[in-house]
């Protein structure tokens, strides 16, 4: 059931990705909607990839690495 992975496309949303002490959350608008745990890492980010069906935009990334507190951020600025 994924339901709770639902929102409200006609507006601007914050999805984000909490990854700590091998459990991952999945929280949209603050909201959680998902977690799980893991048991071994699978590495480094090495690339995104948004996918949407039908049109759909990202405004920004934002990244950061809550061990060394390094960070990426794209605002797609054109």
């Amino acid at each position: 059931d994924l339901s709770s992975f639902s929102f409200d496309k006609n507006r601007w949303n914050i999805l984000r990705l909490a990854v700590k002490n091998n459990k991952v959350k999945i929280i949209i608008n603050d909201k959680l909607i998902y977690e799980f745990q893991y048991e071994e890492s699978n590495g480094q980010i090495l690339g995104l990839e948004q996918v949407f069906k039908g049109s759909g935009s990202i405004d920004y990334i934002y990244i950061k690495d809550l061990n060394t507190n390094k960070e990426f951020v794209e605002h797609f600025n054109l």
